[in-house]
């Protein structure tokens, strides 16, 4: 996980006056430390539980504490259970997309929210900000237009793709009553010296090109 995605995390908090959290998913925590990170930076009080399907993943994992094993699309926790739902490009590897999402909006309280990173599927250069060598970059991104030169730069064929801002507002719109784009307010989040070229970009177009990754804020209620 990147930590500036936690951080943005504690900005929405601040930002759209919420709750802070007590109970928190971790959708797809992998071999990161995501359950102890969204712990210590949001609240150090909170019960947090990292769920992922691969178990090699979870047993890589520094904290092993509060992971569990799960289908993304079948979560076994009872109804209105968390306060916050937490997920970074978790969701364009399964492949039940409609179920995970179904299941999300079931285990969220009806006055909590969802919060997910996913790559943008528009995006002209990715994995930028990944801490991975220079190499694995490059090498990632010559995949990725291998992939659209085949016409399969698709999740379903195995690519990270990701979605676009039309297919991923389409699908958050079908489960969450109410569904924000809060991309460009991650980019100023981590770059605030860039503010004002991110709006711009924001404004006329181009972001979704430039944007490597999305990111949507979701409520179950209207808030």
């Amino acid at each position: 996980m990147d930590i500036r995605f936690a951080n943005f995390l504690k900005y929405i908090i601040r930002h759209y006056h919420l709750e802070t959290p007590k109970i928190i998913l971790i959708f797809g925590c992998g071999s990161n430390n995501e359950n102890t990170s969204i712990k210590q930076i949001i609240n150090p009080e909170s019960f947090t539980i990292g769920i992922d399907i691969d178990f090699l993943s979870l047993v890589k994992n520094q904290y092993k504490k509060n992971l569990l094993q799960m289908n993304g699309s079948q979560l076994g926790f009872k109804d209105d259970l968390f306060d916050c739902v937490f997920s970074y490009h978790a969701l364009e590897h399964i492949t039940d997309y409609s179920g995970a999402l179904e299941n999300i909006k079931r285990v969220l309280k009806p006055n909590s929210f969802f919060l997910l990173g996913v790559p943008n599927k528009r995006r002209i250069l990715g994995y930028i900000g990944s801490k991975t060598t220079l190499y694995k970059k490059i090498q990632w991104n010559i995949n990725d237009l291998r992939m659209k030169c085949k016409g399969k730069f698709e999740n379903r064929y195995g690519a990270h793709a990701g979605f676009t801002k039309k297919e991923l507002s389409l699908l958050l719109n079908k489960y969450f009553v109410q569904v924000e784009d809060v991309t460009v307010q991650y980019y100023v989040n981590c770059y605030p010296s860039k503010e004002k070229l991110l709006k711009i970009l924001d404004k006329f177009g181009p972001d979704e090109l430039v944007f490597p990754s999305l990111y949507y804020l979701c409520f179950k209620e209207c808030k």
